[in-house]
């Protein structure tokens, strides 16, 4: 490519977003512009100065379908999805975990007594978590407040949907 280098090339055939202009390190700021070109749509990527017979390698195998990257692309994807794995999201993230246990309590029916003595807390403190779960889940009462908890999974089963019938 005597005229243009690989970066401007990429940007002319996909037409993507403009170089990063961030303020990481240029190894940083390199690594994720490969990964944008990665999702973009790019089935290739070598780095400068692969030899001849692995440039004719990519372009063949990138003519017939197939992705190929140089072994350090290969490792900078394979690190970006290992450190980006999916979570299932938890119900109620704006909940700590000691106001979901409460809440995990609640809903499988256990009374502020019985809440206290399994968590080894005071009668005002489990009071005190109480009011703020309503607060947070935006309900009036233990009873919607179990209804709120068991659609989203936590306290036993999801309570029957009365539409649905």
């Amino acid at each position: 490519m005597p005229d243009v280098n690989g970066i401007e090339a990429s940007q002319t055939h996909r037409q993507n977003q403009p170089t990063y202009q961030g303020s990481r390190p240029d190894h940083v700021r390199r690594r994720r512009f490969r990964l944008r070109r990665v999702r973009a749509g790019a089935r290739g990527y070598l780095l400068k100065g692969a030899g001849r017979d692995e440039l004719l390698r990519a372009v063949r195998a990138v003519t017939s379908g197939e992705a190929i990257f140089g072994p350090r692309i290969a490792q900078h994807i394979a690190n970006y999805f290992s450190a980006h794995q999916p979570h299932t999201a938890e119900p109620f993230p704006e909940l700590s975990n000691r106001e979901r246990e409460v809440l995990t309590l609640i809903a499988q029916g256990q009374n502020n007594n019985e809440i206290n003595r399994q968590l080894c807390l005071s009668p005002n403190t489990v009071r005190n978590y109480i009011s703020t779960i309503f607060s947070k889940l935006q309900v009036a009462d233990r009873a919607q407040a179990i209804v709120a908890a068991r659609e989203a999974g936590i306290g036993g089963l999801p309570s029957p949907r009365w539409d649905d019938q």
